[in-house]
């Protein structure tokens, strides 16, 4: 069963304003039954929400004559119920809104003043735990308090709002007088009301026509600026270098390293490798797999033992740095062992 025991009555505008009974549905039992603002019978029943997270909510009874609860507000002639309504001390009595008097105890119809000074009239219901008493607030006092606020007037140059508030009168001329402001010569009405500068007109005709000294040109922006076009360009195009130096692609004399240079770069990086193949002690020689001698210092198509037992020959390779040494597996490509 979801739901716990402390089913008390809320006077929060949530619940006292909405068809159901004003009751927390998850402070109810699942089962409990109750009376709603509109005069029907509502039963708790425990629903599952999109997290799988159990809840409990109000659920119209059916309106069967089997199963449809009776509201009486009328004295009967059942001897069901005892007429000793006396006041009671317990706690659970003085604590609650309503009247500290047992209903089962009072008569149907019986008026008692409640804890919270609202008038409650004992009602008889029937479900399916039996016949029962219950206070109901009484409906007259609901007219009165409505019928005063409905009732409120304002002074002048204010009306009555929605909410029962008195506000300033808004409605009628105020707005025409606002439309019809008139602005000074030179500035004109914007569409929030205000006066700012009339840039309309022949102002724009000015700026266009703006003439700029020798030399200089009007810019998009309206600004004089230097005439780049016309006989400038040429001169910089015509620039001359001196001997060894050649015009780069932003007009600036810089080496020329076209032609033979490249070659006897190449011829220098060639003369790198020797023949003084000798034993190196370096660790970078050390742990590696390969011999531990420098394959540029070697001789091309030397095979040697390399540090992990597996022979190893010198073959050269032509790269961007010129022409190199390195050590090969024997069997692998480039390899004659």
């Amino acid at each position: 069963m979801f739901g716990n025991y402390n089913c008390k009555e809320s006077y929060d505008n949530k619940y006292q304003s909405r068809p159901g009974p004003p009751y927390p549905a998850n402070e109810c039992h699942e089962g409990t039954i109750k009376l709603g603002n509109n005069g029907l019978m509502y039963v708790a029943v425990a629903t599952k929400g999109k997290g799988g997270k159990l809840s409990n909510r109000w659920k119209k009874l059916p309106s069967n004559n089997k199963s449809k609860p009776k509201i009486k507000t009328h004295l009967s002639n059942s001897n069901t119920h005892k007429k000793t309504c006396k006041k009671s001390t317990d706690t659970k009595y003085q604590s609650r809104p309503g009247p500290p008097y047992p209903a089962n105890d009072c008569a149907l119809g019986k008026r008692k003043k409640g804890n919270d000074g609202i008038m409650y009239t004992v009602v008889e219901v029937s479900g399916k735990r039996g016949t029962m008493h219950r206070w109901v607030k009484t409906s007259s006092a609901k007219k009165s308090i409505t019928k005063s606020t409905n009732s409120k007037t304002c002074p002048p140059g204010k009306v009555l709002s929605p909410k029962g508030r008195c506000v300033k009168d808004r409605s009628g001329s105020t707005k025409m007088l606002v439309a019809k402001k008139t602005c000074p010569p030179g500035k004109v009405l914007s569409p929030k009301g205000r006066c700012v500068k009339d840039r309309s007109g022949s102002n724009k005709m000015v700026v266009a026509k703006k003439t700029c000294p020798p030399g200089k040109v009007l810019s998009p922006k309206g600004r004089c600026v230097k005439d780049r076009s016309g006989s400038n360009k040429m001169v910089v195009a015509k620039k001359t270098c001196p001997p060894g130096k050649v015009l780069s692609p932003k007009g600036r004399c810089v080496k020329d390293r076209s032609g033979s240079t490249k070659m006897l770069v190449a011829k220098k990086r060639t003369s790198i490798m020797g023949n003084s193949c000798e034993h190196r002690s370096e660790k970078k020689y050390q742990t590696r797999p390969s011999p531990p001698y420098s394959a540029n210092e070697c001789p091309e198509g030397i095979t040697i033992m390399g540090n992990d037992g597996e022979m190893y020959q010198a073959v050269s390779y032509d790269t961007k740095r010129g022409i190199i040494n390195r050590w090969v597996k024997c069997g692998k490509a480039n390899t004659s062992c």
